[in-house]
């Protein structure tokens, strides 16, 4: 078995391991979410509605079909978040504290996907020095 079929075959693997990580991290809301059976179609629990067939739950609206709206003070899935906003803040439904200042929030933005292209790097830099270092031990053993 040469070096190169051997580099093929872990990069493969790395790649469906990485895909395996990421649908187990991201998960699905699936058939738990049905409360009853109504006219041979599931309808969707409290605090839960259809898209494209599937129960999802409600973000910034709680209650049958995601109708009602997070009162004041509330955000997020099914409005079980509290806003613990600073002065110069509002709570949004959706998202929670927003800053009032459109320069503050451009500033979050950019930190937010700084870190996210941090974190990608770091995670790509780990998996080449992981080849490098099995593909390094193996044409030490040839």
């Amino acid at each position: 078995m040469s070096t190169g079929m051997i580099m093929t075959d872990f990069f493969y693997f790395f790649l469906q391991m990485c895909l395996a990580i990421l649908m187990t991290t991201i998960g699905t809301y699936s058939d738990e979410l049905k409360c009853t059976e109504s006219n041979s179609s599931a309808q969707c629990c409290s605090g839960f509605r259809k898209i494209n067939r599937k129960c999802e739950e409600c973000i910034g609206f709680f209650g049958e079909g995601c109708t009602r709206s997070c009162p004041p003070g509330f955000y997020g899935r099914r409005c079980r978040l509290i806003c613990n906003c600073a002065v110069n803040e509002t709570c949004n439904q959706f998202v929670g504290c927003r800053s009032n200042s459109t320069c503050d929030l451009q500033q979050n933005v950019e930190q937010h996907d700084l870190i996210w292209q941090l974190l990608i790097t770091l995670l790509c830099v780990q998996g080449l020095i992981s080849v490098l270092c099995i593909s390094y031990s193996l044409r030490k053993r040839m």
